[in-house]
């Protein structure tokens, strides 16, 4: 089972040259599905067949029910790959063709749709219009009721202008608001367009307008890779568009459990602790068993006294109480105007303000979504706090990347090249720096010679957020300051051990990189619309504040100001070796990855 969802569309003109075109183009031999509106096909006692489905697919087409003694056209057809589970839908309509895709615990309905353009001669065209999408609700309405977890793919040739998707471009006095009815359905079924606005996807005579559209509910958009113009061009008036969409899972893992530590028995975690230290002694020179051994027995205690939250698989992190009450009065005049309805006594008013309620709900939960995502990527605090709920180890990270672009614009999709490339791309090599060879250490001693004390350790600590992430060590911030009034003896003794020697226990180098996608992007093939969180062991993390507050008074008490420091370093390939007294060669001194972490602590404004 691929861990991506490759979907092509592309409306074919009802050419046997054009479909055959893309029957034998190899590029999408690989694709999970071919949506295609206009087949070419042709009859054979009285049923239709539509040519053509790459050597990977089956042919998926509507029923072919008799209009007015004569063959109904076909307007929309499938090809779905062979590997993939589906189920075809039964609708009445042929300008329609859906079906179920399994895969894993997804479902989706996954639906090609035509939409005849105005002036077509067999239906006014508002009829048209309005009984397709009606049908088109009707399937996702009753796929819903049995089951809510289904996702929703819908893609086709709409035939219809607004500025929503054609741009600026579309004449407001004459093709505005053709689309309408296509939004009104947007907004009832909570979908998103994926296609870019203002793009063309038809092109005739010089003229050119964009009536082709992606439509795909809130996980599939979240899920997006890319959804662009595609590549190949097969002779159609019209531009086949390519989605990939990534199969993973959620970002907010719901298998992720937390420690609850308001509910966790203190007495207990550090009673356990202390007969540990009292049974085992200390190890007090191998940095690394010392390390070990704070591990050890604060995670052992832990997990025996503290119990764990699970959220729920349902859980709406950006539901809000307001939503609530909006979705109380939606369903419930929208159940009085089915009663009404059911009994014979339509009463208008209430139709009109239960479409109203609805038209509210859906507004209100889409611009709620909206607003959690833009602050779950715009937002620093919230970038971090977010970092709770992913695990690097799962598809949730890495794993949820299904492509990448490489610097030859290759595609990979093993998933160790792409962690390699996002690596590359997320922290590129250093410049090598040349150093003098003779430099003053008067600052490096001023650091490295006063002994760290435990007010400085416990300021550290207890500064620091309780609810930041945890890195490779798995345990909070939270979690150290339970331990810290048992354990602040021996954490001690690995902090003055670790500057003593000048080495880091190996756990402090490791971190939990989880790349996060930029917002507002179109295509997530290319490693620099994520950005990277570094999930660092959170003992490591306190020994750097410590660190820092130590340079940074330094720095105060020379009164330096070294936001240039940088420029100085670029220009020269040299740290500035003495300013006004002050020797600045000691930060490649004081612990090796100060090197990389210099601009960190030398940036003030």
């Amino acid at each position: 089972m691929t861990s991506t969802l490759n979907i092509l569309q592309a409306n074919l003109y009802r050419s046997s040259g054009v479909q055959d075109a893309l029957y034998n183009d190899p590029d999408i031999w690989d694709f999970d599905a071919i949506l295609i509106q206009e087949p070419h096909y042709w009859e054979i006692a009285g049923h239709l067949h539509v040519t053509g489905a790459g050597p990977n697919f089956e042919v998926i087409k509507p029923k072919t029910p008799q209009r007015e003694n004569r063959t109904q056209r076909i307007r929309s057809c499938m090809w779905m790959n062979s590997n993939v589970e589906y189920t075809q839908l039964t609708i009445k309509s042929n300008d329609i063709t859906a079906v179920i895709l399994k895969q894993g615990n997804r479902s989706i309905l996954i639906a090609s749709i035509y939409i005849p353009s105005i002036g077509n001669g067999y239906e006014s065209d508002e009829q048209e219009l309005h009984s397709r999408v009606q049908e088109a609700q009707e399937a996702i309405t009753r796929e819903r009721d049995n089951n809510p977890e289904l996702e929703v793919f819908i893609a086709g040739d709409f035939n219809r202008h607004d500025t929503i998707w054609g741009g600026n471009e579309v004449a407001a006095e004459s093709r505005q608001g053709e689309g309408s009815r296509i939004l009104d359905f947007i907004e009832e079924n909570n979908l998103q367009l994926l296609t870019q606005r203002g793009v063309a996807t038809w092109e005739r005579n010089g003229a050119v307008s964009t009536v082709d559209l992606t439509m795909v509910d809130e996980r599939l958009f979240q899920d997006r890779d890319t959804c662009q113009l595609f590549e190949n061009e097969y002779g159609s008036d019209h531009r086949a568009i390519h989605t990939v969409i990534g199969m993973g899972e959620v970002m907010e893992d719901p298998t992720a459990s937390r420690y609850l530590l308001q509910k966790a028995d203190r007495k207990a975690i550090r009673s356990r602790i202390k007969q540990h230290l009292a049974s085992n002694p200390f190890p007090t020179e191998d940095l690394e068993a010392m390390q070990g051994y704070i591990q050890g027995v604060t995670q052992t205690a832990i997990d025996h006294h503290c119990p764990k939250a699970k959220p729920s698989k349902y859980a709406k992190r950006w539901w809000s109480n307001d939503l609530t009450s909006l979705r109380k009065e939606y369903t419930g005049t929208r159940n009085l105007a089915r009663s009404r309805r059911r009994q014979g006594r339509r009463d208008d008013s209430l139709e009109i303000a239960a479409k109203i309620a609805r038209h509210d709900f859906h507004h209100a939960v889409k611009k709620r979504k909206k607003e959690h995502w833009t602050e779950f990527l715009g937002e620093s605090t919230n970038i971090w706090k977010a970092a709770q709920y992913l695990d690097p180890g799962k598809r949730s990270s890495f794993g949820r990347i299904t492509s990448i672009r490489g610097p030859r614009g290759e595609v990979i999709q093993d998933k160790a090249r792409i962690a390699k490339e996002l690596l590359h791309s997320f922290f590129p090599e250093p410049p090598i720096l040349q150093r003098p060879e003779q430099a003053k250490n008067d600052a490096a001693e001023q650091i490295l010679s006063q002994k760290l004390t435990m007010d400085e350790i416990e300021k550290a600590l207890f500064s620091a957020s309780p609810d930041k992430a945890a890195g490779s060590d798995g345990l909070t911030i939270g979690v150290r300051k339970e331990v810290w009034p048992v354990l602040q003896q021996q954490i001690h003794t690995l902090f003055t051990t670790s500057l003593r020697l000048g080495k880091l226990p190996m756990q402090w180098k490791v971190a939990k990189i989880v790349p996060l996608r930029k917002g507002n992007k179109d295509d997530y093939t290319l490693p620099k619309n994520y950005r990277p969180i570094s999930l660092l062991a959170t003992l490591g993390k306190v020994m750097e504040a410590v660190m820092a507050t130590r340079i940074a008074y330094l720095t105060e008490v020379h009164k330096q100001r070294c936001s240039w420091m940088d420029v100085h370093i670029q220009s020269t390939g040299y740290y500035p070796v003495d300013i006004n007294g002050l020797d600045l060669s000691f930060l490649s001194n004081v612990y090796p990855w100060m090197d990389k972490r210099v601009n960190t602590y030398w940036t003030y404004p």
